[in-house]
């Protein structure tokens, strides 16, 4: 079984189906196996581990990104919840990519024209592709009507300028995702997203090293050309483009935070029974227990929230809105994680500060999460403004 999420007697086959569950039994059989003996060196490195980027693509788990007429198994939030417990739970690094590409090419696979489609998705499936998601810059990050990159339109196509951050592997990515405003960059509703290929004149990247080990640059756009035919979706349309895509996805947030958890708790489980003290095991000791049944507890309550906020994003009809589901699975699910993971630390004590060890990793790895993809605030104002009837702006 995958990590230990039976340790309560509460197996996650019921909700899965036959499918899913096998696709859980093989995802995880190859996290463990090929994955964790990468973990040490891939998540203590800024630099992407080639092994972790050649294991991923060669997986074949990037197809449950795509459509069936694309060549995927058809797109399911669901079977990206199992994908990523799996992958965060044996080497973040290998998460962090996985989940990196999906986020950018999702809005091709459902905003994209029939000719984008065609020459942008299979490059994922063969990895003959890079693709990185540009939506925060220096001075707009929760808010993205404060964007500031604008798209002057010029004959054939578009100048684009601006700065965009936190984008993952931007230094080598093929393809990029861009949003922009058409016109001035004060006027509210032109938000357009754009999708263009590098080289491209005017583009260059830099480094924008982050606390704890990841490819993370900053794109800069200096009159970089983009053709006409580079518009993703509705021009004026982009915030839709880019929320629903992150809409969606963010279940499988609160899953990769699962999969960190779960295996803090499989390390402190295995320690404390080793450990002694005063002439006793530490798991002898009530304190140690009760820490370790709120951490068991509260980490199946998060499993299934997830997989529950996944189900009704694969199930609802075309219409209906999955954010508050969706934010209150990625609230509990990451905050959950945090708390998991720090009481892990300090039950190993001074060890479980020591670099490269799987608690430091895990506690700087796990911070993240809590702000991607909509920080716990942000999350907080969605499933507020939904259970008082004040929805407000669009967050």
């Amino acid at each position: 079984m995958p990590g230990r999420d039976d340790l309560l007697g509460m197996n996650l086959e019921f909700p899965l189906g036959e499918n899913k569950v096998r696709l859980r039994t093989e995802v995880w059989d190859f996290a463990r196996r090929v994955l964790m003996p990468l973990a040490e060196k891939a998540d203590r490195n800024d630099e992407p581990d080639e092994d972790v980027t050649r294991a991923i693509r060669g997986a074949g788990l990037f197809r449950n990104f795509l459509p069936q007429e694309y060549g995927g198994t058809g797109v399911s939030v669901t079977k990206l919840c199992v994908i990523r417990e799996a992958l965060a739970y044996a080497c973040v690094a290998s998460d962090e990519f996985f989940a990196s590409q999906g986020v950018a090419v999702q809005p091709i696979v459902m905003f994209g024209t029939t000719e984008q489609k065609r020459k942008y998705v299979d490059g994922l499936l063969t990895g003959s592709r890079l693709y990185a998601f540009c939506l925060t810059e220096p001075v707009a990050g929760s808010d993205i009507r404060g964007i500031r990159t604008t798209a002057r339109k010029t004959d054939r196509g578009f100048l684009l300028n601006g700065t965009k951050r936190f984008v993952f592997r931007g230094n080598e990515a093929d393809t990029l995702i861009v949003f922009a405003k058409l016109g001035p960059a004060e006027e509210r509703g032109s938000l357009t997203g754009f999708l263009f290929d590098r080289p491209a004149k005017g583009l260059s990247v830099r480094p924008f090293p982050l606390m704890f080990p990841a490819p993370e640059f900053e794109v800069c756009l200096q009159d970089c050309f983009v053709p006409d035919e580079g518009i993703l979706g509705e021009p004026g349309k982009g915030a839709h483009v880019a929320l629903s895509n992150l809409d969606r996805l963010r279940p499988s947030v609160g899953a990769a935070a699962v999969g960190m958890g779960q295996r803090a708790l499989d390390s402190v489980l295995e320690y404390v029974r080793s450990r002694r003290a005063f002439d006793r095991r530490l798991a002898d000791f009530q304190g140690v227990q009760f820490k370790l049944a709120e951490s068991a507890t509260e980490l199946a309550a998060a499993r299934l929230m997830v997989y529950a906020a996944a189900r009704r994003a694969d199930d609802a009809p075309p219409g209906i809105d999955v954010r508050v589901s969706s934010a209150a699975a990625k609230l509990f699910a990451t905050e959950t994680a945090q708390r998991v993971i720090d009481s892990a630390l300090q039950f190993h004590g001074g060890v479980g500060l020591v670099r490269g060890s799987v608690t430091e990793r895990l506690y700087k790895a796990i911070r993240a999460t809590r702000i991607y993809e909509g920080a716990s605030e942000i999350m907080k104002l969605v499933i507020g403004g939904a259970i008082t009837g004040d929805r407000g702006s669009r967050v």
